[in-house]
């Protein structure tokens, strides 16, 4: 299991909550998916991201909840 969960958030702070992952890559690849409205590789989600990232979008990260503090861990 990743010990991190990355998320895209846009310029209100808002969480998409479609763009969840394990990686930054992939999370940023499935934010930029959705916003074309069909899968996109990911060098195409890189040219795609930019622009958002100078509108206020960023992908950050938070600690992901380890299973033994699980309920059915």
């Amino acid at each position: 299991m990743s010990d991190r969960l990355y998320m895209v958030f846009d310029p209100q702070g808002r969480v998409d909550p479609y763009s969840t992952a394990t990686s930054q890559s992939i999370a940023m690849q499935r934010f930029a998916s959705r916003r074309a409205g069909r899968p996109v590789r990911s060098a195409v989600a890189w040219l795609l991201w930019f622009p958002l990232w100078s509108r206020g979008y960023r992908i950050t990260y938070h600690p992901a909840i380890p299973e033994k503090e699980l309920a059915n861990g």
